[in-house]
Parts: C-alpha cells; structure tokens; sequence
C-alpha cells in the first residue's frame, strides 16, 4: 500500500488523511504541536476546569465539505444543528432582535427573516429583501468584480445602517476582514452558498463540545483505526528533491524516504523556514497579509443568557457564545486592539457586556485572553489572486490549508475542503 506524507496535523491535514484513507493510501501526519487541530483545538485550563478551545467557531448547514469530514469520522452527533435559521442580535440599548427565519417554506423564510429584522426601519428592509432577490438570487446588479464588500454593497443601495446592522456580521465573521478591504466577489460568491443551497444551508451549526472533542479526537481515531499514523512533537525541517520530484523529506527527528506523495498542510507562515521549498511556493507564502481575532473566555458567576449565542450589533465585541460557567466572546479583524494589554482589553470588553446583555462586572470572574494575530489571511483581491495552486513544480509534493486557492475565505470549511482536493490529487 502506497505512503503520504502529511505536514501539519490541523483540520486541513487530518481531512486528506481521511479522505486519503478512502483511496488505500497509508496517512503518515507529522505534527510539531503535542496535539492535532490547529487553531481549531482546545487545551485544558485549570482556572475554569475545563477544555477551552483556541478559539470559538461555528459552522453553516453550506459547509458541506465538513459536515461530510464529520459523517466519515463518525461524528456528526457531536454538533447542534438548527432546522431554521435563526439568530440572536442586541443592540446598544439591550434590545433583543432576533433574524428568524420561521417555518415558511425556502426562501420565503428567508425574505420573511429579512423583512422582520427590526434593527433597521421598516423602509430599509424592503430595500434589503429586494437586494437580496436582485443581487443573491438572481446574481443581477451592480457587478462585485473589482470591488470591495463595502463599495459593492453601497453601489447597490445598501447604505451604512444595513450593512453595519446585517451585512457587516457576515463579512467580518466570515471573512475576518474589513468591509473596506474584503473582496465583494469572494463575499458575494460566499452568500450564494449560504442562501442558495436550500434551507439547511443557512443554518447555524454549534459544536455541542469543545473543539478536540468534536473534530480532532474522532479523526485521529479513525486515521488510526486504519492503520495511518500522527506523529506528534515533531518538525519539518527540509525537502530534498531532484527531476521535479521530492526524494526525502527531512524532521527534527528523523529522514523520510519510503513515501509516493507529500502534502504540506501548513499554515504560510510555518512554510517559509523551510530548506528546499519550491521558489514560488516560498514567494506565496511569504507575501500572505493576516489578520486577527481576539477571544475572551471569561467565567460567569450567575449566568442569565437564555441563548446559545449572541450578535452585538456596532460593537466591537462582534459575538458571545454562552457556555454555562462561562461565555466566549469574539473580536474579528481586531487588528486596532492587539496593542491593549490584558486588563485594558477585559475592561473594554466588560463594558460592552454590560451595556449589550446586562452582565455586572461583579458577575464576571477569571479571564482567558488569546490574540491569533496571524488567524487569517486578509481576502483582498490582490491577496486572493496570489493565493497558490494545490498542486506544485515537484509533481509529488502538493499544498493544503485554508490559505491555498478555492474561491472560499479561511474557514473551516475552507481548511477541510482543500484537504480533501489534495487527496483527490493523489494516486
């Protein structure tokens, strides 16, 4: 039976390993970190007794490539699954304003959620509905092509209060990007998968665990179960190749020669200290821009959040996910606020809990701060049209990761999606 070797055990590397499987092709995951996932795992935390992830994610009923990656594993229970859009915003007054799509058939239900969503006027959500049958539906309207998230939008009549109230938690979630800097293609591409797909494929979907839990421990027992292996604590260091093809592949630990095929599932910015890396591959990678999350994990002495999770509308603190003990709170492309230190960071974000949800600073007790600043690459169209093929110069060796080209934003979906092409590009 024919060897791969995988670079990186993140969500993108445990994908080709499944869907390598399929094909009777051995994984073989090297992985520095002492355990998989990525940015998508969790570690334990002994000031709230428990696995908090890296930080929080969600999925959509559209991602269809993970809801896929979770039935192989087995794991598909290990989510929450809506059988209708729905989601919960505040406003700065503590106003709750829900965008709940009901039970009316697709898409009715849709153009019923928009047309009932009173964080705008009443005048404004006419002019939403029918720019989203324009524009999403029926792909008419003013051109996405060479515009930003913000300018298309604007050109379309959609002003600054729907997009700030609506579009912009979209945008920024998805994209983790300013409305300003955002491709509105990559946007526009990505609303059509989320609207355009049936109901189910708008809805939210919640890990029920945290997040080795759901994703990583299922995957790493499957790839064990059939006979692969995840090699943890252990580094790429060089690729050896010559006539276009990669002859051994060099760790921290040992030298690998008895494999058909290599595929780097790494982050860009874990590519460039590598020896023998292909030059343009090298260019790519060192030419990505990134932008950050902040998320806070902070325990809740009393906790009267009757929701899973929360939008807070024009705050910087863009979302709260309701734990029980505790809450996750999320700051998408917050590059403006990794120069605040800990205690001024948890002081802003009390304040925004307090005005949004009514949660006292007395109620709130220990802080976990993480700042990825490097969490994604920033989708503006001159980033997105350098972002690297799959396949490279050396006919074995091929790319995988969220960064590497498939006309979708870094998500998990994205990440699970371009392993399960760089398997299929495997023989």
């Amino acid at each position: 039976m024919k060897t791969a070797l995988i670079i990186g055990g993140g969500l993108s590397g445990l994908s080709t390993a499944i869907h390598l499987i399929k094909k009777n092709i051995t994984p073989v995951i090297i992985e520095a970190s002492p355990k998989a996932g990525g940015r998508a795992s969790s570690h334990f935390d002994k000031a709230f007794s428990c696995e908090l992830d890296n930080g929080q994610h969600i999925l959509m009923g559209c991602y269809f490539n993970a809801l896929e990656f979770l039935h192989m594993i087995g794991a598909s229970e290990n989510c929450i699954y809506q059988d209708n859009l729905h989601a919960d915003f505040v406003d700065a007054q503590g106003k709750a304003i829900p965008l709940d799509a009901g039970n009316l058939f697709y898409p009715f239900n849709t153009l019923n959620a928009l047309l009932q969503y009173e964080a705008v006027p009443i005048f404004r959500r006419l002019h939403c509905a029918m720019f989203f049958v324009k524009c999403i539906m029926l792909g008419r309207g003013e051109n996405p092509k060479g515009k930003t998230v913000a300018n298309w939008l604007t050109s379309n009549g959609e002003d600054d209060e729907i997009q700030k109230t609506l579009w912009d938690f979209l945008s920024i979630g998805a994209l983790n990007t300013s409305p300003d800097k955002a491709d509105a293609e990559l946007f526009g591409n990505m609303l059509r998968q989320i609207f355009l797909r049936g109901n189910a494929a708008q809805t939210i979907i919640l890990p029920r665990y945290d997040l080795s839990k759901t994703f990583c421990e299922p995957a790493e027992e499957y790839i064990k179960e059939h006979d692969g292996e995840i090699l943890y604590g252990e580094r790429l260091l060089s690729i050896e190749h010559s006539n276009g093809t990669v002859k051994a592949v060099v760790s921290n630990k040992q030298r690998y020669v008895d494999f058909s095929s290599v595929v780097l599932a790494l982050p860009p910015q874990s590519l460039q200290n590598i020896e023998g890396l292909p030059d343009a591959l090298r260019v790519a990678a060192s030419g990505v821009s990134y932008s950050s999350i902040l998320t806070l994990h902070i325990q809740i002495k009393t906790n009267n959040l009757s929701r899973p999770f929360y939008g807070l509308i024009d705050s910087p603190v863009h979302w709260v996910f309701n734990h029980g003990d505790y809450i996750t709170t999320v700051m998408s492309n917050a590059d403006e606020y990794l120069h605040m230190g800990d205690e001024e960071l948890y002081g802003l974000t009390k304040g925004e809990l307090k005005k949004y949800l009514g949660i006292s600073s007395d109620e709130m007790g220990v802080c976990k701060i993480i700042k990825e600043k490097k969490a994604t690459f920033v989708p503006t169209l001159e980033q997105l049209a350098k972002r690297p093929a799959l396949t490279t110069e050396l006919s074995n060796l091929f790319l995988a990761g969220d960064w590497a080209q498939n006309g979708l934003p870094a998500t998990i979906e994205g990440a699970i999606l371009n392993g399960k092409i760089a398997a299929g590009k495997i023989d």
